[in-house]
Parts: C-alpha cells; sequence; structure tokens
C-alpha cells in the first residue's frame, strides 16, 4: 500500500583508488555479496548483460574491513552507510545503486493483508499520513534531527549522531516523492513488475493499492474512502443520487455531442452505466487506473456500436 524509498537504497560500494562504477566494471573482480542479496545481483548482472562467470562473487556478512584491506574489490550493501564508514576509516568510497542499472524495485514498502486492507482502511490511512508527517518533517533539515534523538532510547545502537546525519541526508533524495512519501506512480509499479520478471517473480499490478497513500494526501478522499466519522461515504453509495444524476447528465451532454445520431435514451443509459461504474471501481478498486479507464472506454464503444466519435 505504499514504498518508503522510491529507488532502493542497495549499491555496489568500491574504494575511489579502485573505483567500479558499472556493472560491467566488476568482470574480473571480486564482489561480496550477502547471501540474502543474491538474486538482486543475479538480476543486476543479467539486465546489464555481464556474465556472471567472469565475477567472483564470495560471501558478505555487513562489515566492509575485506574491502578497507583490499581483500575484495567491492560489496553489495546500502550506500546510504557504507560509505560514511569507510570514510571514517580515511578513504572514499565510490558507489552506484542497483536501480540506476535496471533492477527497479522498491525499498521498505508497506505491505498488508488482504483482510486488514479491507476491516482497517481508516486506520491504515492515518498511520501512513503520521508517517508521511513525520518524514516531512525530518527531510527540512536531515541534520536537524539525529542529534535531538541521540540521547533518547535510541543511544547505544552503536550508530553516531553524524552517522545518522549522513544516513538522512544520503536517503532523502532515494525516498523524495512528487507525489508525497509512499506514493507510488503507475510508472514506478509497472518497473517494479518488470524488474521482479527478470529474476522469476511474478508480480500483478493488483497486488498494488495506491487508494490509500492518495487518501493521506487528499483529506476530503480520505474521510469518503474510510468513512472516517465524516459521514461521506454514503454520497458514494446509498445517497449517491444527486452526484450520479449530475455525472449522468454531464457525461450524456458530451456523448450525445460525438455521437448526434444516436437517440438520446441509450446515450442517458450508457451515461447512466458509464458513471456507476466509474463510481464502483473509485470505491473498490480493480485494477490500474489507467487499464480501468481503458476498459470502461471500451465497453463505451461496445454499447455504441459502429458510431465513430464526430
Amino acid at each position: 500500500i505504499g514504498a518508503q524509498y522510491q529507488k532502493n537504497p542497495l549499491g555496489v560500494v568500491s574504494l575511489s583508488t579502485k573505483p567500479i562504477k558499472t556493472p560491467k566494471d566488476l568482470e574480473g573482480k571480486t564482489l561480496a555479496v550477502p547471501p540474502v542479496n543474491g538474486i538482486s545481483v543475479d538480476a543486476m548482472l543479467k539486465l546489464s548483460s555481464v556474465d556472471k562467470s567472469k565475477v567472483n562473487i564470495v560471501p558478505y556478512a555487513y562489515d566492509p574491513t575485506p574491502l578497507l584491506k583490499g581483500e575484495i574489490d567491492a560489496t553489495i550493501d546500502f550506500v546510504t552507510d557504507v560509505p560514511f564508514t569507510i570514510k571514517q576509516a580515511g578513504l572514499e568510497a565510490t558507489s552506484f545503486l542497483l536501480y540506476d542499472f535496471g533492477f527497479t524495485i522498491f525499498n521498505d514498502t508497506v505491505v498488508v493483508t488482504e483482510d486488514t486492507l479491507k476491516t482497517k482502511r481508516a486506520q491504515l490511512v492515518k498511520w501512513l499520513r503520521a508517517s508521511r508527517k513525520g518524514w516531512v518533517e525530518n527531510f527540512k533539515d536531515p541534520a536537524a534531527y539525529p542529534p535531538k534523538f541521540a540521547d533518547t532510547w535510541f543511544k547505544g545502537t552503536g550508530r553516531s549522531t553524524d552517522a545518522d546525519v549522513f544516513l538522512n541526508t544520503t536517503q532523502k533524495p532515494l525516498i523524495d516523492n512528487a507525489g508525497g512519501i509512499y506514493a507510488m506512480s503507475e510508472e514506478a509499479i509497472a518497473a517494479n513488475i518488470a524488474a521482479l520478471a527478470q529474476v522469476g517473480i511474478t508480480a500483478k499490478r493488483d497486488m498494488f493499492d495506491t487508494t490509500l497513500t492518495a487518501a493521506a494526501s487528499n483529506p476530503l478522499l480520505k474521510a469518503v474512502l474510510t468513512d472516517d466519522k465524516s459521514d461521506l461515504l454514503p454520497f458514494l453509495t446509498t445517497r449517491a443520487g444527486h452526484i450520479l444524476d449530475a455525472a449522468r447528465d454531464h457525461t450524456a451532454s458530451y456523448l450525445s455531442i460525438h455521437w448526434p445520431d444516436l437517440p438520446y435514451g441509450e446515450v442517458v443509459l450508457v451515461a447512466e452505466m458509464v458513471n456507476r461504474l466509474t463510481i464502483s471501481y473509485l470505491v473498490l478498486p480493480g485494477g490500474r487506473p489507467d487499464q480501468v479507464a481503458s476498459d470502461i472506454a471500451h465497453l463505451v464503444d461496445r454499447l455504441l456500436p459502429g458510431r465513430d466519435p464526430a
């Protein structure tokens, strides 16, 4: 129902003295990979037409010490963390994201069961709005909040304030989203589905629900879709008569202009059906908005056969 990182922070990290800037540069090199990230690396190499047999892949335990000692050439790690550790050791890091070379998947997604989505929509929208509000405040100045948390219950994690400022600053462009933090655009969803297919994972559009992040951005839509004590939801269901009448008349007027020879009674019937169907999809989403729009347009075409728009 949402994605925190629009760009996955997983990347290839090397030393600037022996920089690895593209997947192709990994040929003939030793790359340390955590077992959990093996599939991601396979996808990156495949998408970049790199022969995996030409890359010496060894296990990695999230400790850059072998890289600092020159025992390996690169690691797979979050680019928001390890470069700071390397700098603390007196060296500079070079890194690139797997995302920028075709493995276009989200990270830190918000996942719920279908039952939770159905029964707790209001709570989910509230959580998304609250979390988004916190991230927006945090990113006003990425250096402001880490010092304030240093002596709270975060104390003792082993992370320094400087490390957290680096993380916060580096992750900002990976999280920021024109549609609002956690929002998932149709383009990004399609890119995720395509990337997962490269590693043999079948994903479908209906596994992504964007209505909650939309509601988190729009208080009116939130009130309507979650019925959050606003009593607005009936205006799209049991008390939708006035809205449906106005939408029907507007649509009928439009159709009459483009199909002037069609009997007006048929136009009104089509307009009524199309608007009821549209509201049904709004209240209970069932696919990508662009696909739903295409399907409804196809239905109109079928209901008005042989009558090309003027």
